[in-house]
């Protein structure tokens, strides 16, 4: 039986699929079992408007034809670099079109400022690894930004006005499920087929949605109901969506959200060798590259992660990093009074200054193997970072160093290598903090990577990561003077407090 939804046939109007939900004729199953006599009479439409919906659903319901791999009119997916050659090729060569592409993570991740950078990108031409097209953006709680646009445009190397600009950046808001489902069945496709027939311009060959989780957001108590609800809307977008992707060569981008990761005990009549829930959203869901990054898990559970290609996480760390300008690959520069760089909205000062470190997992791809790397975000946009860290490299011996040496903060194996504070040159003598290990300690490489940065620049990098290590919790220490200690109870002396009695 198909159980495709009407609702998600391009070739239905509106006005016709809304007398089909009248008639509570919802599926192709439920059509395809009536005939045109009794659809009419449920529907309260004509017996001519029945035959028509008919018809309209048995065409577009047609079998495709068959073509062998050599046939020259198999359509070919095209690629959109994302203006990133590190993440180019973690998602095996760029975005890729008529797939559903999903970026989750928390909140100023930088979900969005990736999306806005490929609506950039694929108005590149092709000898510039773009497509020469143009970007829809359907946002559900906010207007896109046109200041930061600007602002990527004049910065990053790829870009120039030249090529790329407002004008290709069409939006539109989808504030609710009936609205999205309305656009992307029937506002859309005819903008898209309007768009096809204008040579003059830019075909649309990105599709972005920001953010799909703010649609599912409700006070309604949790039930066997609204779920059900909910599982039926994600499908039906999904459907349309892949739909757009397959029939106009769309790029589609999801943005998503996550939310805390709660691992539960399993049921006592769980069966030992099957595969729980938790342990798919675990491997569906989360990321693992770094301590931590697991505590998050992307929204709308299992029902939306088996309609989307790929899923992209983004996560917020507590690492910052002294960057040179070796560290980033070439491009513009806007010059301040004292020489820096503009990164997002602090100004940082070539070489002196830590900036935050963000990372990105690949969890799955249809196209290439999950992978993960770090990246900053600037005002040119989305920065991959390819540090070259000798910590990847080092046997633990020469990282602890002798054995009367103060030992790590952590086990090596629970630390990226990242995390790891940074080494202090040798010129400087050793840390105050006898916690830290000794410049000694580390490799020469280590020691030299970091040129003549200041050690107090480096103590000060290192305390935004860990926190502050000279201040106390006042109510620590209060609770920590009147501890009583384990030994309490032994030291009364109970003979005479019962004689006094």
């Amino acid at each position: 039986m198909n159980t495709q939804p009407l609702s998600a046939l391009a070739g239905l109007s509106y006005n016709q699929r809304s007398s089909l939900r009248k008639g509570n004729i919802l599926t192709v199953s439920d059509l395809l079992v009536l005939s045109s006599q009794v659809i009419a009479k449920r529907c309260r439409i004509t017996h001519g408007e029945a035959q028509e919906i008919v018809n309209l659903v048995f065409d577009e319901l047609k079998p495709l034809p068959l073509h062998h791999l050599g046939d020259p009119d198999i359509p070919k997916d095209d690629i959109i670099t994302t203006g990133d050659n590190i993440l180019d090729n973690a998602l095996g060569g760029g975005v890729r079109t008529r797939k559903l592409w999903e970026v989750t993570g928390e909140s100023a991740a930088g979900k969005t400022q990736l999306a806005m950078q490929l609506a950039l990108c694929v108005q590149l031409p092709h000898r510039l690894r773009g497509v020469s097209g143009s970007a829809c953006f359907l946002s559900t709680s906010w207007t896109l930004p046109t200041n930061r646009l600007v602002e990527m445009v004049n910065n990053h190397p790829a870009l120039s006005p030249a090529v790329c600009g407002l004008a290709d950046i069409h939006t539109i808001k989808t504030p609710t499920i009936a609205l999205l489902i309305h656009v992307l069945s029937d506002t859309l496709p005819a903008f898209l087929d309007g768009r096809k027939s204008q040579p003059e311009t830019k075909p649309v060959k990105l599709l972005v949605i920001d953010a799909i989780t703010e649609l599912f957001h409700s006070d309604q108590a949790v039930s066997t109901t609204t779920l059900a609800e909910r599982s039926r809307n994600l499908t039906e977008i999904a459907t349309l969506l892949h739909i757009l992707a397959h029939k106009h060569g769309l790029a589609v981008v999801v943005l998503n959200e996550v939310s805390d990761a709660i691992d539960r005990e399993l049921p006592p009549n769980s069966r030992p060798h099957e595969v729980s829930y938790q342990d798919q959203a675990r491997l569906f869901n989360r990321g693992d590259s770094i301590p931590g990054e697991n505590s998050k898990e992307a929204a709308l559970g299992l029902v939306w992660a088996n309609q989307i290609n790929a899923r992209i996480m983004l996560t917020r760390t507590n690492r910052t990093r002294v960057l040179d300008d070796s560290d980033y690959r070439p491009h513009k520069r806007r010059r301040t009074a004292d020489d820096g760089r503009n990164v997002g909205n602090t100004i940082v000062s070539s070489g002196s200054e830590p900036i935050r470190i963000r990372r990105l997992s690949v969890i799955f791809n249809s196209t290439a193997p999950p992978v993960s790397l770090d990246y900053i975000i600037t005002a040119s946009g989305f920065i991959s970072l390819d540090l070259d860290e000798p910590f990847l490299t080092t046997d633990i011996s020469t990282i602890r160093g002798p054995s009367n040496a103060a030992p790590p903060l952590a086990p090596l194996e629970d630390v990226c290598p990242l995390d790891l504070p940074l080494a202090i040159n040798s010129s400087a003598g050793p840390s105050s903090d006898p916690s830290l290990p000794s410049s000694a300690n580390f490799t020469g490489q280590a020691a030299s990577s970091l040129g003549d940065v200041e050690p107090d620049l480096l103590l000060e990098g290192l305390d935004a990561e860990n926190g502050p290590q000279d201040e106390d919790d006042e109510w620590e220490t209060y609770w920590k003077d009147g501890d009583l200690g384990s030994d309490v109870y032994s030291q009364v002396d109970l003979e005479a407090l019962s004689s006094g009695l």
